[in-house]
């Protein structure tokens, strides 16, 4: 029997990407396999966000030139093939074009776990200075809703629990067509059967108020998480990043989602170190995240990458920008702990997925990961369960079935 491998670097919409490419190799016979050496056909999905994600993409290609299979073909797709030199690979090109070179037409991916993605739009029109995305995946592009319908009643079908949607920009879908996010999550909530639907990171400028409506209204449907990106606390840099929103508009947002929807969890992601960040640039963002209810935070030092416009600024020394990554993330730990606290006796609906140590793990609404202690419980079905402490781990709490 032929082997295939796939590496995935990135976010979720490279996850999603590489399910559909495992998923037409299984259904041409081929077994996947975790070793280099084995495989007939290895696949590496790349990420260039970072001049780390790059870097790592690069290393790997050259651990697999080094150790691959004689003959085994090397396709090297993803985000680098628009962004990087072509190496000396049997295919350079992006998703779509590998998928054509497959013969790939419509195939739903598959997932092993409970919670699949579903990829509903693609690309951004946004022009931050800092990004590359716009270059690598183009202007954005919403997916049919037909397409995206019927995909979420295959997972269904077959078991998930729980849909996540995904995309570049999630909330431009349907802006080609004059429609808007919230009428195809309007749509999605009418579906029948016992599963929930979390939606993934979106723009602050895409939180309307009918999109609040409808998470009051189907409390049972809609995952009560946001991850609403800021990236910094200061007016000027949001300005020099050229972010479509201004502080005091994100703090409304988030205040509107904290107090319509009852223990949500908010999340969201901070860039440290743009060039133009002075000190007292950073103190402010400091202030914004200490004043608004986050659950938790993702903090990156500013990367640059050649090809945008905030390349030319220059880059602040290393040593600021991780001392400054350094003072974030205790505030992050005092979140995400706090967080943590307040759902101390809540009760969460917990989407079992796994077991490990003698605890059951899975995922409640909120985005929590709850250990429970159990011996009647099995991956894939949803469990009431009381939290009773928190774990010093990320965001794992414990809880007990009730």
């Amino acid at each position: 029997m032929e082997k295939f491998f796939i590496k995935t670097y990135g976010c979720k919409i490279n996850q999603y990407d590489s399910a559909i490419l495992r998923a037409h190799f299984t259904s041409l016979g081929l077994g996947e396999t975790d070793k280099i050496e084995e495989a007939d056909y290895i696949i590496i999905n790349t990420c260039v966000v970072t001049h780390r994600a790059e870097r790592d993409a690069r290393h790997f290609l050259n651990r697999v030139k080094r150790r691959k299979k004689l003959n085994a073909k090397v396709y090297f797709t993803g985000c680098g093939a628009n962004y990087l030199p072509q190496p000396d690979v049997d295919f350079f090109g992006d998703f779509q074009s590998l998928s054509r070179v497959l013969g790939i037409t419509k195939i739903f991916p598959e997932f092993s776990r409970s919670r699949p993605f579903v990829k509903v739009q693609e690309g951004c029109d946004f022009k931050c200075t800092y990004c590359v995305v716009p270059q690598v995946r183009g202007g954005s592009r919403s997916r049919e809703l037909h397409s995206i319908i019927e995909e979420i009643r295959f997972h269904v079908q077959n078991g998930a629990k729980e849909i996540v949607l995904t995309g570049t920009q999630i909330g431009d879908w349907g802006k080609e067509w004059g429609k808007n996010f919230s009428e195809l999550i309007e749509k999605i909530v009418e579906l029948e059967g016992e599963f929930r639907i979390r939606i993934s990171s979106m723009a602050p400028i895409h939180v309307s108020d009918n999109l609040l409506k409808l998470f009051i209204k189907y409390p049972e449907r809609l995952a009560p998480h946001f991850h609403i990106s800021l990236q910094s606390g200061s007016e000027k840099v949001l300005k020099d990043m050229k972010r479509p929103y201004s502080i005091e508009k994100y703090v409304e947002i988030i205040w509107k989602i904290y107090d319509s929807i009852e223990n949500v969890a908010i999340g969201t992601d901070i860039i440290v170190g743009f060039p133009t960040e002075s000190d007292g640039d950073f103190e402010q963002t400091v202030k914004v995240v200490e004043t608004l209810p986050f659950a938790y935070l993702h903090v990156f030092e500013y990367s640059p990458r050649p090809g945008t416009e905030a390349f030319n600024l220059g880059d602040i020394p290393s040593q600021i920008k991780r001392k400054r990554v350094h003072r974030l993330l205790g505030l992050v730990e005092e979140k995400r702990k706090n967080f943590k606290k307040s759902n101390i006796g809540r009760k969460l609906q917990v989407l079992v997925e796994s077991r490990k140590n003698g605890y059951f793990c899975g995922t409640s609404e909120n985005y929590l990961r709850v250990l429970i202690k159990s011996e009647k419980l099995q991956p894939g079905e949803f469990v009431k369960t009381r939290v009773t402490d928190i774990h010093d781990h990320d965001r794992d709490v414990f809880g007990e079935v009730l």
